[in-house]
């Protein structure tokens, strides 16, 4: 391990967080070097990436124990990218727990005075020591994904109004509407739609064609569509 690295590590024991630009200007390299050093750094699992830099392990490890283990692919990676140009500047926004709205989460612009909520710890995570303004909402917490749900969460959520709301399914019909595969979730999402003046669902493709369990919404519930080039003309219609 280098030395700069050892004293990023040394850096962190005692400040628990630190900050990319300020460690570039530290060691007077480049930001993008500091980058590739925090990236080697997660990758043997002695720190936790955040936006614009990085938080001693201990802090928030706990999360990835609770995450599906399976990868996120490169499409739900582009679905992500491609939703989050949809959001403007200075807008409310909410986003749902889930693999895909956490990439929506990754790419949402740094810098446009946007205000995010959300019930997953996750994006909480992700965006931490963001410059963007993040509102998490309580409740319990479901224990297949670091989320919270609930009749807690569905009332402080119901005392608020988001401009745009980016949320997943487990299943998808074009003429039917979208589905989850947890009853308790369902009406969740139901309050988050209610509460939004736009719905962006992000899904791939292959989840059309697939009904869970409980339908949560009907597609006149969703203005926008964000999957990847698989939908079949069908289901594009």
């Amino acid at each position: 391990m280098s030395t700069r690295n050892t004293t990023i590590l040394e850096l962190l024991r005692d400040e628990q967080t630190i900050n990319v630009r300020e460690l570039a200007s530290r060691f007077d390299v480049s930001e993008m070097t500091i980058r590739r050093d925090l990236d080697r750094l997660e990758d043997k699992g002695l720190v936790v990436r955040t936006y614009g830099g990085a938080v001693a392990t201990a802090k928030l490890r706990f999360l990835e124990n609770n995450v599906p283990e399976h990868a996120v692919s490169e499409q739900k990676r582009a679905i992500g990218k491609l939703a989050a140009s949809l959001i403007m500047p200075r807008k409310r926004i909410m986003v749902d727990s889930g693999t895909t709205t956490l990439e929506v989460a990754r790419h949402i612009p740094q810098d446009k005075g946007i205000v995010m909520a959300t019930t997953s710890l996750c994006v909480a995570q992700l965006l931490y020591n963001s410059p963007i303004d993040v509102v998490v909402f309580g409740g319990l917490m479901r224990k297949e994904f670091p989320s919270m749900y609930g009749p807690i969460t569905e009332s402080a959520l119901s005392g608020f109004h988001v401009d745009m709301l980016f949320i997943g399914c487990d299943g998808a019909h074009s003429t039917e509407g979208f589905y989850t595969t947890e009853p308790r979730i369902s009406t969740l999402e139901q309050t988050m739609i209610q509460i939004a003046d736009r719905v962006v669902l992000v899904t791939e493709s292959a989840k059309f064609g697939r009904r869970s369990f409980v339908r949560f919404a009907t597609p006149t519930d969703v203005h926008v569509v964000v999957t990847d080039e698989g939908l079949s003309p069908q289901d594009r219609a």
